[in-house]
């Protein structure tokens, strides 16, 4: 069994929007306030750690309860989709960190179509 350890981290949404012409442009409410998505971002400043390909149901859930005004789907995984390097920034006293983006894994979906290689 892998040794584990707590690091700490911030946990946030991402937010709708789509790329127009190479601009992301976000998705608004009618008050223009942008919309989160259920798409996950973990940051830690550990950068010596890598967290997981795969939160698993009851993570994600842990880290709702921690922070109650994230949008997660509930009692489903979820897959990394990519790592960011994030510079330091001294204008707000934040060290080199790295932000690991997550996204829900959503189920199959299936139906019937005729089969053209089968004859009655």
């Amino acid at each position: 069994m892998a040794k584990t350890k707590t690091i700490s981290i911030r946990v946030s949404n991402t937010y709708r929007g789509s790329v127009i012409n190479g601009v992301f442009e976000h998705e608004t409410d009618r008050n223009g306030r942008w919309i989160p998505s259920d798409n996950i971002r973990i940051t830690t400043s550990d950068t010596d750690s890598t967290l997981p390909v795969l939160l698993e149901a009851n993570a994600v859930s842990n880290l709702g309860a921690q922070k109650p005004e994230l949008c997660f789907v509930a009692q489903t995984d979820y897959r990394l989709s990519k790592t960011m390097e994030l510079e330091p920034n001294k204008e707000l006293g934040l060290p080199s960190a790295k932000a690991y983006f997550y996204k829900p894994i959503v189920a199959d979906l299936s139906m019937e179509v005729a089969d053209s290689s089968v004859s009655d």
